[in-house]
């Protein structure tokens, strides 16, 4: 078991942090509205003389391998975040269109940040298949969407 521990200091200095919908002008702010979410289990928080320590005493160990799966009836067989319809070619669609794993993570709000990393590590292994997968979509795409003006 690993535990993580963050020491900020300057917490009064301007920064930008969070998405457009919970920008923070500065890092103060954005931990102090991190603080007024709950905690899981196993995290401890203290906060003293203008620095917040935050530990994570109990995180479970999870197997790296049990986050991906394939289930030939599910999803055609693509490979999917376990436990959810999420493939990983969605999540590596979205990040190649520049969004960051923490903003994929808050667009699907029931997967965690270590789900959309597994997801993303699956894609960078797997990058030819799933890249030109995503290629072959888009080019039907354009093409379904070039027949459609044509119609109209």
């Amino acid at each position: 078991m690993s535990d993580i521990s963050i020491r900020v200091e300057g917490l009064s200095k301007a920064y930008r942090s969070g998405l457009k919908e919970h920008q923070h002008e500065t890092m103060l702010d954005a931990l102090a509205a991190g603080l007024k979410i709950p905690f899981s289990p196993g995290v401890d928080c203290a906060r003293r003389n203008n620095h917040v320590s935050v530990m994570n005493v109990a995180e479970p160990h999870v197997e790296i391998g049990s986050l991906i799966t394939r289930t030939p009836e599910i999803k055609g067989g693509c490979s999917r975040i376990a436990g959810t319809g999420v493939t990983v070619k969605r999540i590596a669609g979205w990040h190649r269109m520049g969004m960051e794993p923490e903003q994929i993570a808050a667009q699907c709000g029931h997967l965690t940040l270590a789900q959309v990393h597994a997801a993303l590590s699956y894609y960078y292994a797997n990058r030819a298949e799933i890249d030109a997968d995503l290629d072959d979509e888009s080019a039907e795409y354009d093409c379904l969407f070039e027949q459609s003006r044509q119609d109209t």
